[in-house]
């Protein structure tokens, strides 16, 4: 399922094939450490290769807050991704609305590079938006929760409630 130089996940461990031996396989993961792994553990395990089919999709969420406008945040991320030369022109990038969250509107850019440059493409993408974000004053917004305090008075039928400004 997989040959020397494909990048791979194999048990817990992701990385490139360096050696295929007789007895076990050696990867060498992203932050350089050889792993050395059984192939008889290998056979009855599943394995993920990144490399076989010569493409891979790219995810990236961008959560925007509800006030901004989901157009805007869409048309600054396709932008950012028609001018990455990484991204394969087919299939075509997307912007999706992922998800209505708690705190934010979760929009999720979907594009595809060769595997090798997955991450390199992602975080450029990554970085980009976060820039452009800011300059165009689209938000990321972080959990956040209004607490009030309810008074001994509320207890005995006074229905008044003091709001709690946290500390900046």
């Amino acid at each position: 399922p997989f040959r020397v130089g494909d990048q791979v996940k194999a048990q817990s461990f992701q990385g490139r094939v360096r050696a295929i031996g007789i007895f076990q396989t050696m990867i060498v993961t992203p932050d350089n450490l050889t792993v050395f792994i059984p192939n008889g553990e290998l056979i009855n395990e599943s394995i993920v290769n990144y490399s076989l089919q010569g493409t891979r999709r790219a995810d990236l969420v961008f959560g925007i807050g509800y006030d901004d406008s989901i157009d805007q945040a869409r048309e600054v991320i396709l932008r950012i991704i028609s001018k990455e030369p990484g991204i394969q022109a087919e299939p075509a990038p997307v912007v999706i609305l992922k998800n209505l969250g708690e705190s934010s509107v979760d929009l999720e850019a979907r594009f595809w590079v060769v595997p090798d440059d997955h991450f390199s493409v992602s975080n450029k993408i990554r970085e980009a938006v976060k820039k452009a974000f800011d300059a165009s004053g689209i938000s990321f917004p972080f959990p956040q929760r209004d607490v009030h305090l309810i008074s001994q008075d509320h207890v005995r039928g006074d229905k008044s409630t003091v709001p709690v400004t946290p500390p900046a």
